[in-house]
């Protein structure tokens, strides 16, 4: 049962994000994050297990499938690229903050590569800079977020 609350709270929050996004509301200078890729960064490392991550990723994929097909690209190389940087987490620093961190500064480069790669779109280098930095800023108060709900026992 704790598994079906904790899904449920990751899927509605991921939802409330695919709104503040695609309404381009925390849009800075006309640098929107990739908040996405920020709270599936942000499940992974709070929710470690494969499981867990597995039926997220099923399930937001479905979502775009039926209610946003013209962001299936992007939600396809988010999801890939989520999964990708949880198997490669053994590989860095130890410290769970500053991996987060990396991951999410690889995350984002990584989504505009591989979008480069796979659609005939193309964007400005700095603006992909900016939205890292920015990606970062909104990933690191995420992190403390939640780690205050973890201490006050909302989240465990």
């Amino acid at each position: 049962m704790e598994f079906i609350n904790k899904f449920l709270v990751v899927f509605l929050a991921i939802n409330l994000f695919l709104i503040l996004e695609q309404w381009r509301i925390l849009s800075l200078a006309g640098v929107s994050p990739n908040l996405l890729l920020i709270l599936f960064l942000l499940a992974s490392f709070f929710q470690t297990g494969f499981l867990f991550m597995a039926f997220l990723g099923v399930a937001v994929f479905l979502v775009f499938a039926v209610f946003m097909p013209f962001w299936l690209l992007q939600a396809a190389l988010i999801i890939f690229l989520v999964f990708a940087m949880k198997f490669g987490r053994g590989f860095l620093s130890g410290n769970v903050f500053l991996d987060f961190l990396i991951t999410l500064f690889l995350g984002t480069a990584g989504f505009y590569f591989l979008l480069k790669i796979f659609s005939a779109g193309s964007f400005e280098s700095i603006i992909v800079l900016k939205e890292i930095v920015y990606n970062l800023i909104l990933g690191a108060a995420g992190w403390f977020l939640l780690r205050l709900f973890q201490k006050k026992q909302f989240l465990k």
